[in-house]
């Protein structure tokens, strides 16, 4: 690699440690009486960077190297074409997921996901913090059906401690 392209590569690593790191910070927020959690922005911006990344690449990715022409896109075989295209499709997938995706916690249900189901915290059998390869909170319902929520959720901790605490109320 010459050291325009090792520089590149780190000025691209570097921006993502940076957008990783934000990705880690937020909170919840209130909204008509729930808690609402959700992914951090610092997410969206990363899946934006990936969809800008795919769009782009063929105008910049050549044999040779890096160069800017409409002239790549046209000797791209459609292989690759066909896979960019994918990707960006993915990219978009994964923007609207993490733009639309959410938790949100009453007094005596969650609604979570796309499509916001709704449990009801009186079905909860349990509530645990599962550690495999990256945390999450798992809860199993009295029909033995489970669901879980990665820690890259905003205030991961405080979703897991806020449904601890609400399943124990509904308990008593």
């Amino acid at each position: 690699m010459t050291d325009t392209n090792v520089l590149t590569v780190l000025i691209v690593v570097f921006a993502l440690v940076v957008v990783v790191i934000f990705a880690s910070r937020g909170r919840s927020s209130v909204q008509d009486g729930a808690l609402i959690y959700k992914y951090p922005s610092g997410l969206k911006y990363l899946f934006a960077f990936g969809f800008v990344s795919f769009v782009l690449a063929p105008f910049f990715i050549t044999k040779t190297g890096f160069g800017f022409s409409i002239q790549n896109v046209k000797n791209l075989d459609a292989i690759s074409l066909l896979t960019l295209a994918l990707l960006v499709g993915l990219q978009l997938l994964g923007i609207y997921y993490v733009n639309n995706y959410e938790i949100r916690i009453y007094d005596d249900r969650m609604a979570y996901g796309i499509a916001k189901k709704a449990i009801y915290f009186r079905d909860v059998l349990e509530v645990k913090h599962m550690v495999s390869g990256v945390g999450a909170v798992l809860i199993v319902l009295r029909n033995k059906k489970r669901i879980s929520f990665t820690n890259s959720i905003s205030g991961f901790y405080d979703l897991e401690r806020t449904l601890k605490q609400k399943v124990a109320a509904s308990r008593q």
